[in-house]
């Protein structure tokens, strides 16, 4: 109990928490000082003193030990048993690792894509090709996701690229963002985690010359990523001195890339042709340019491809505008 002195009083009559008190112990008469606030938070229904605590065990081991006793769990993502203290439970979900803690967090955000991408297979294809024509694949912090940024030309005769690949993402059923036009430049950006980036052969990051993807083959087939390569980093060339004639040029430094194409252009019975040129003395930098590996189809199978993508390309877009 508290020995009654003359204590410094609050506006309700009551002892100052900052106020020094006299305690004495109810079981030996033991006295002791210590701040009224630090004996206004006593948990025992008696003042007792260290001793006395002891000796009774009322030192607050064993509600301790109660705290920290562990029960059983189960793990909401994999079903495993598990054991684990009250304390250390956050929320209403539960989980016997952090692995599992990060693959739940991942299935319940892009869990419902799987589907989708397996019954959208030519929406996912020209999503691939575009992500390697004119995509960048990068890592913040992300540990099971990657950022995938694609550039795109903002001007006017291309505004309706932007609109196809927004369409393709809304198909997919991925949530995207946009940058302002900057230098008349767009980029879209969205997170796919690495696991469908590792089913479509896609998984890296950085530099595509370093990594040198080169895509599962149910997409490398798909007429459809060839749409999506020629819509994000090809060129349709209309040739005046031959009749208005036209043809598409691929020109990329990654081997592999360009080998996608020509294997799809081959599945498809659209016939094209392909060259190499070595890399050529920079007069500005005085190195040595990478290596480009070129792709042209002719103007025979140019309608060809047309008709048997799903997506508009370059060239169909060209022609609207022109009538």
């Amino acid at each position: 109990m508290i020995i009654q002195k003359e204590y410094e009083k609050n506006s309700r009559g009551g002892i100052l928490e900052r106020e020094i008190v006299e305690v004495k112990c109810d079981l030996c008469g033991k006295t002791w000082e210590t701040r009224y606030r630090s004996r206004k938070r006593k948990t025992l229904p008696m003042d007792l003193c260290t001793r006395c605590r002891c000796d009774k065990n009322f030192s607050g081991i064993e509600n301790r030990k109660k705290q920290h006793q562990k029960i059983n769990l189960i793990c909401a993502h994999c079903g495993k048993d598990y054991r684990k203290t009250p304390s250390s439970i956050c929320g209403d979900a539960r989980f016997c690792s952090r692995d599992c803690h990060h693959e739940y967090d991942i299935n319940n955000r892009y869990g419902h894509l799987a589907k989708v991408f397996d019954e959208n297979a030519d929406c996912v294809s020209y999503l691939v090709g575009t992500i390697l024509g004119d995509g960048h694949i990068m890592k913040k912090e992300q540990k099971r996701t990657s950022t995938i940024i694609v550039a795109f030309d903002c001007s006017k005769k291309w505004l309706e690229l932007i609109k196809i690949f927004k369409k393709t993402l809304k198909v997919l059923g991925i949530k995207w963002r946009e940058s302002k036009v900057r230098k008349n430049c767009k980029t879209i950006n969205f997170v796919l985690p690495d696991h469908m980036l590792k089913k479509y052969g896609i998984l890296y990051c950085g530099n595509k010359f370093d990594a040198n993807p080169y895509p599962d083959d149910g997409i490398v087939k798909n007429v459809n990523y060839a749409a999506g390569l020629l819509n994000s980093d090809g060129q349709f060339v209309c040739h005046k001195n031959k009749n208005y004639s036209s043809s598409y040029r691929f020109c990329n430094t990654v081997k592999t890339i360009t080998n996608s194409l020509s294997i799809c252009l081959e599945s498809n019975g659209i016939k094209h042709s392909k060259t190499y040129v070595d890399g050529r003395l920079d007069k500005r930098t005085g190195k040595i340019s990478r290596p480009q590996f070129n792709l042209y189809i002719g103007k025979e199978n140019v309608d060809k491809l047309h008709n048997l993508s799903c997506f508009q390309i370059k060239g169909e877009l060209l022609n609207e505008n022109k009538v």
